[in-house]
């Protein structure tokens, strides 16, 4: 293959599709620069820990990959949401939540260092597109609400998300149920 967006399949479909699509499909930005974001600090577990692969939103929020393990399969690892006033937040518990829950948005996300939220909602000419090519490729479809998918997300994997997160920015709140 001659150029591979990353090294997930889940995610080089994904990037096929959004070359392939014309009009907005789905609320957020669109695919991003797959990698690192060293741009985040000098500690090289923070560094290594995240693996950009979108913008959440216009105005700077990015979604990456938390590598909370060595695992082989990246597509199963948490998905975070990165804002750009603050604020880092789990969204979803894998790559296919992530993909229903980009299904169900009613507005892109954004978030601060208290909360996820939605913001900015647009038109989306192609989000049937989206969804036939959701069921096409993985067999899913987004759920009635996209807040359940936040939801269960923080609820699992929350107090881990905030062991790892605070030592490395110690002001990050984290996505941990109240």
């Amino acid at each position: 293959m001659a150029d591979i967006y990353s090294p997930v399949p889940e995610l080089n479909l994904f990037k096929e599709f959004e070359d392939n699509c014309s009009e907005s499909y789905a609320q957020w930005a669109g695919m991003d620069d797959f990698g690192k974001m060293s741009f985040l600090s000098d500690d090289p577990e923070l560094v290594h820990g995240l693996l950009r692969f979108a913008s959440a939103n216009g105005s700077g929020s990015l979604y990456a990959l938390w590598k909370r393990d060595d695992r082989d399969d990246l597509a199963t690892l948490p998905v975070v949401l990165l804002g750009d006033e603050g604020g880092i937040h789990i969204v979803a518990r894998n790559l296919r939540e992530f993909f229903q829950l980009l299904g169900a948005l009613e507005g892109d996300l954004g978030c601060d260092w208290e909360d996820v939220f939605e913001q900015d909602q647009e038109e989306l000419p192609a989000q049937a597109d989206y969804l036939a090519w959701l069921e096409e490729k993985f067999g899913l479809t987004p759920p009635d609400d996209a807040w359940d998918i936040i939801e269960a997300a923080q609820k699992e994997l929350g107090k881990e998300w905030a062991a790892w997160i605070r030592p490395l920015i110690p002001d990050a709140v984290s996505s941990s149920p109240e």
